[in-house]
């Protein structure tokens, strides 16, 4: 069974698709991290400015030239202390119990998602090494965690049109196979509880990571049987050398910049 780089492979439904997202963040968390910022600038402001000790006023005035005068300045000046001290105090709360707490815990599971993402491809890696060379170091396993590498390492011949990648599906056995799928399906469990247990916060991101455990879910009944191994072969060229058709290879890891996204 001939299922190479160089043919027309897809696999399981899922394309990668190098999505121009930019930033990774989605546009109303930074329209809140913008709105806290300028209600912290406000509410200094309110509290210089409402200060008993007129030092700021009397500055704004001297800068400005805006010295309005009140009959009730004294209340109109407490009334802007206590808005502008109440108001970092709930901000400095908020960001000690909620937003740091947050972003701890994001920090966490990206952490967790990205070494079982490298524990997949590794995993993966060792069992395509043994299908196709018999034998493999842990140095070369970890040389071909890099897209490029991994590409030109079992990338089809222009002359002889054979590929280490063939070897790997011709020699395919049933032990392999199921390690391949136990590998997808605990790095499946491990995306899974990120969907569940996160707010992730950049809609390719999201997206992404369901288009990619849909296209392992269905990758699961995969068997011996040359349509199924084709369409696995594609899935599989396409996470480790970032394969699509509409972009051709990136030159980055798009699932580790989705990652970083969350």
């Amino acid at each position: 069974m001939h299922a190479g780089p160089g043919d027309p492979v897809v696999g399981t439904g899922w394309s990668y698709r190098q999505e121009r997202f930019g930033s990774f963040m989605l546009k109303r968390v930074r329209r809140l991290d913008g709105v806290l910022v300028a209600l912290f600038i406000v509410s200094a402001m309110f509290m210089l400015l409402g200060h008993e000790d007129p030092f700021a006023r009397d500055a704004l005035c001297g800068l400005t030239g805006f010295c309005p005068p009140s009959n009730h300045a004294a209340f109109w000046n407490k009334l802007a202390y206590d808005i502008g001290t109440g108001s970092l105090v709930s901000l400095v709360f908020y960001g000690l119990l909620i937003r740091m707490p947050e972003g701890q815990k994001r920090r966490g599971i990206k952490r967790s998602l990205e070494l079982h993402y490298r524990m997949f491809k590794k995993d993966s890696i060792a069992i395509f090494l043994g299908a196709a060379d018999g034998s493999y170091s842990p140095d070369q396993v970890d040389k071909l965690l890099d897209q490029a590498v991994f590409r030109d390492y079992f990338k089809r011949d222009p002359l002889t049109r054979l590929s280490k990648w063939d070897d790997v599906l011709n020699n395919m056995t049933a032990d392999n196979l199921r390690e391949l799928l136990t590998a997808m399906e605990v790095f499946r469990d491990e995306i899974s509880f990120v969907l569940s247990n996160t707010d992730i916060r950049s809609d390719d991101a999201f997206a992404f990571f369901k288009r990619l455990s849909s296209a392992i879910y269905f990758a699961k009944d995969a068997h011996l049987g040359y349509d199924s191994i084709k369409s696995l072969a594609g899935f599989y060229w396409a996470i480790f050398t970032g394969w699509d058709w509409a972009t051709g290879y990136p030159k980055k890891d798009i699932v580790k910049e989705m990652v970083q996204a969350i």
